[in-house]
Parts: C-alpha cells; structure tokens; sequence
C-alpha cells in the first residue's frame, strides 16, 4: 500500500491531480502495483482534489469488519 501512495504523489507531482483510479495509476508505469492485495482481493483507490486514499478491505473483501477482516487504510 505504501507503494501505491507514492505513486499517486508522484502522479499528482506531475499531473497537478490525484489519480481516478489504479487502472489510471499504472498506465504511467512509475511502479509496479500488484494486482491484489494478500487474500486475492483489489486494492480500492479513492481520491479527491486534496487526498486519495489506498484501500484494503481485509480477508473478507468487504468494507468494515474486525480483525483479519478489517479494514487497511492509507489516507494521504
């Protein structure tokens, strides 16, 4: 996830925005992003014109949860 936020402040670097999404992220091939996170599920990419935010749902692949099931999120 960490990789995936420098991207995006490299990208808002040279775009003067935050990326829409992942798909737009890796078409600039300043890293590689993996294609999911450690259960097998996307990473989830929302921005704004002030941040964007790197997410990881959990085991479960779903928003909220506890435990393994819990929300990683990287707010920047």
């Amino acid at each position: 996830m960490a990789g995936i936020s420098a991207a995006a402040r490299l990208f808002f670097l040279d775009e003067g925005r935050w990326p829409r999404d992942l798909a737009e992220l890796t078409l600039k091939d300043r890293f590689s992003i993996p294609d999911t996170d450690p259960w097998g599920h996307g990473y989830q990419l929302r921005s704004s014109t002030t941040r964007v935010t790197v997410l990881c749902l959990g085991a479960d692949g779903s928003e909220g949860g506890d435990g393994i099931n819990a929300d990683i999120i990287s707010d920047k």
